[in-house]
């Protein structure tokens, strides 16, 4: 795979990264950019956070940095601050024990291949070298990204055991990157599914937010039903209800619906209002329902007796995709005639633009002052009146336009 190094010195963490590495490397220790970071410049994407696995021990980068936080020096971690940004600093280990399903219960300081052999999937066990562009890969983590496969670092029982959230990431991952699970790591995690019930709700509620905002969200959140997982999440389960796997399965979809925006209108017995009520009492970021109160509102608009221009505007606002496709969904769910939808698509195709888009208004507030009228509560309404004529007629004139609204105005 081709590494892209620019999306990294582009990174606003990078001026800091390189001031650390160059230093560990000058006083004799190793020192690499580790894990999600590296996965994330081989396929292309600016990685989130930068962080540095190294051979120098937890106290060399107390001792030469300005300002660091120790709140992970137990487990040889050491936080660099400078000029607000944060670079984790982990020495090379190899965990204890796991005894909460979470943390180990003390580290040993190794080398890089048993710091990599500690991690949750091959395709974040590897460490770059970035003055060199050297990638260091013991587990074949490159191999993976290539075949868009999730699968463990080693033994996918020990890892699950280690960690139990890994269970959830594992689809988190398949939903992000549009990955399959590798056969024997989803096998293990079907073996596993009660031991879920460790993991805080917190924890869980975050997995799961990431994985159903991912691009291939609908296939992950069926393969996750399969699995057995959801059945023992029951803090959680109490709370939403579930549709079946199957019908994520009929419906076929790999890509862009979220699972929450079926599972919104699948209360069918609801009206909308309650519906939108009831999406705010569920137990998720206020973010992440703000986003899907959205998507619900424009699908409500889409599968609906309304005008079609209004139509329209649903579908072209930020998340007029997903609600879209949340319509094709209650047409095969509902096994209802399509010629409605066929016949949406085919008419915004029409009237669009290259790109897909409707096109701008061409006229503004201030035009329809030119024209002598004054704000009321008329006003908003020639607007829209305008914008109507505008994309229906396909006019690209804005004196044209003008003139049209002047003789009904």
């Amino acid at each position: 795979m081709t590494l892209n190094l620019s999306l990294l010195r582009k990174h606003s963490q990078w001026p800091l990264v390189k001031e650390i590495l160059i230093k560990l490397n000058d006083k004799g220790f190793k020192a690499y950019i580790a894990g999600g970071a590296v996965r994330d410049l081989l396929l292309g994407k600016e990685p989130g956070d930068i962080d540095i696995a190294t051979s120098a021990p937890p106290e060399f980068s107390e001792e030469n940095f300005a300002k660091t936080l120790n709140v992970g020096k137990a487990f040889g971690t050491v936080i660099v601050v400078d000029k607000g940004f944060q670079v984790e600093v982990t020495t090379f280990r190899k965990d204890g024990p796991y005894k909460d399903g979470r943390h180990p219960s003390y580290v040993e300081f190794s080398d890089e291949k048993e710091d990599a052999a500690r991690r949750d999937f091959t395709i974040n066990s590897m460490f770059l070298e970035p003055f060199s562009e050297i990638i260091i890969d013991f587990f074949n983590g490159q191999k993976d990204l290539e075949n868009k496969i999730i699968r463990t670092v080693g033994e996918p029982k020990l890892r699950f055991k280690e960690d139990k959230l890994r269970m959830l990431r594992a689809f988190r991952f398949a939903s992000q990157l549009d990955y399959k699970i590798d056969e024997n790591t989803y096998q293990a995690i079907s073996e596993m599914v009660c031991s879920i019930y460790h993991v805080s709700k917190e924890r869980v509620i975050n997995e799961l937010e990431k994985m159903s905002l991912g691009c291939a969200s609908c296939r992950s959140w069926h393969e996750f039903l399969k699995s057995g997982l959801w059945s023992a999440l029951n803090e959680i389960k109490r709370e939403i209800e579930l549709p079946k796997s199957s019908d994520f399965e009929e419906f076929g979809a790999n890509d862009l619906l979220s699972y929450y925006a079926f599972l919104t209108y699948w209360h069918n017995e609801y009206r909308q209002l309650d519906l939108l009520r009831k999406v705010g009492d569920w137990p998720f970021s206020k973010k992440f329902k703000t986003q899907l109160t959205k998507v619900m509102q424009s699908y409500f608009v889409l599968n609906s007796d309304s005008a079609f221009f209004k139509k329209a505007l649903a579908f072209d606002s930020p998340q007029g995709t997903l609600a879209l496709d949340l319509w094709k969904f209650d047409v095969v769910k509902n096994r209802r005639q399509t010629q409605d939808l066929d016949d949406f698509i085919q008419l915004f195709l029409i009237i669009s633009d290259k790109s897909g888009q409707l096109p701008r208004p061409l006229l503004q507030g201030n035009d329809l002052m030119a024209l002598g009228m004054k704000p009321s509560p008329e006003f908003q309404k020639v607007l829209e009146k305008a914008y109507e004529l505008q994309v229906m007629n396909k006019i690209n004139s804005k004196d044209r336009l003008i003139k049209i609204i002047a003789n009904e105005v």
